[in-house]
């Protein structure tokens, strides 16, 4: 008999315990051996009530804990990899805010410039692009850049070779090139690739 089923045993004691006191306790002492027997029951029955609750509690902060962890990650995610793009962010303040370094273990080895670089999009606005490591450890980050004008601007940052962005005009052209960095060092970047680069401005691929 578990603790829920002993429980559920003691509630139907004490209740029958007081309909047939009479005959359970008879006698001059019956009513108080009554009383102790209730007491004693509803005590235990009290406690796995109380531990009912604080398990169910115990069960609440923990979903709320991993929630609140979560909504956390979510929203330190894309900072990290935005100080991670951007050069003023220097060793220091990571080093203060307790982030990764940027130098790769290993010595200063120099990346190399990714190969194979495909981009696809869509006429929704979506853009997914594609890339060879050419032999760049799985530390190193790849930045991918677009152009703004006479100049290039980070748009997203991973260890991985792809990446999928959203937001862009179906029509406008526009130019991405991707380096992959390895802590302080990087790479040179590849040639540009287009997107919307066709009068029908919906899906052109390009390949590096």
């Amino acid at each position: 008999m578990n603790d829920s089923e002993f429980a559920s045993w003691t509630v139907n004691g004490v209740a029958q315990a007081s309909a047939y006191a009479s005959v359970l306790f008879p006698g001059p002492g019956g009513a108080a051996a009554l009383e102790v027997f209730q007491d004693t029951g509803n005590a235990f029955i009290a406690a796995q009530a109380a531990q009912i609750e604080a398990e169910n509690a115990a069960k609440n902060s923990t979903v709320t804990k991993k929630a609140a962890k979560q909504a956390w990650l979510d929203l330190v995610k894309p900072y990290n990899i935005s100080w991670q793009i951007n050069p003023a962010v220097t060793e220091e303040i990571r080093t203060k805010m307790q982030l990764p370094t940027r130098q790769a273990p290993g010595g200063p080895t120099a990346p190399v410039t990714p190969t194979n670089v495909v981009v696809n999009a869509s006429a929704n606005g979506g853009v997914k692009l594609k890339w060879k490591r050419n032999g760049n450890t799985s530390s190193a980050t790849f930045i991918v850049e677009k152009q703004v004008g006479s100049s290039w601007v980070g748009v997203f940052a991973s260890t991985r070779t792809r990446a999928q962005l959203s937001g862009y005009t179906p029509g406008v052209l526009t130019f991405f090139r991707i380096r992959a960095v390895k802590g302080e060092l990087s790479s040179l970047p590849t040639e540009p690739v287009s997107i919307y680069g066709t009068e029908e401005g919906v899906s052109l691929q390009i390949a590096a």
